[in-house]
């Protein structure tokens, strides 16, 4: 996994004029908000076998709506022009995954690592003598594994 910045994230796909990166889409995150907004996707860098962070800019999250990538899908960006805005990607696809059929809530498994967040807290309960946690102290327990367990999402 790539170096963690200090926010959760992977640390971000960064390229200089004329430097090409091959990545693969390992899923969306979040969009900005404000003048330039930002979307943001975790990818693995092909080249170096890392998970980074892509902050696409409008034309190529369009680009990547528009071709319908979906997880699992490959492509080439390469940085043409520098500037404050970003400067200017050029984005080429190398292989486009079916879209998922699933319903997101089937696709993930925080359902499943909160009940076990919750046995766990059990279980942590039970092998403590001598101090008796209320109901709120195993739902903040709980709430802290589970917190700390998808972080590493």
């Amino acid at each position: 996994m790539g170096t963690n910045n200090g926010n959760g994230y992977p640390e971000k796909v960064d390229l200089k004029v004329g430097q090409e990166a091959k990545l693969k889409i390992l899923r969306p995150l979040k969009i900005g908000d404000g003048k330039n907004p930002y979307f943001l996707y975790r990818v693995l860098d092909l080249g170096s076998g890392e998970e980074k962070s892509f902050f696409a800019p409008g034309d190529i999250k369009a680009v990547i709506e528009d071709q319908k990538l979906a997880v699992g899908s490959e492509f080439l960006v390469k940085r043409i022009k520098a500037g404050s805005n970003g400067g200017s990607l050029e984005l080429s696809i190398l292989a486009k995954a079916a879209p998922s059929t699933q319903e997101p809530s089937k696709t993930d498994n925080f359902r499943e690592m909160m009940r076990q967040c919750i046995v766990d807290a059990m279980e942590i309960k039970k092998s403590i003598e001598g101090i008796d946690l209320t109901h709120e102290d195993l739902r903040s327990l709980s709430s802290c594994l589970f917190i700390a367990r998808t972080k590493q999402y």
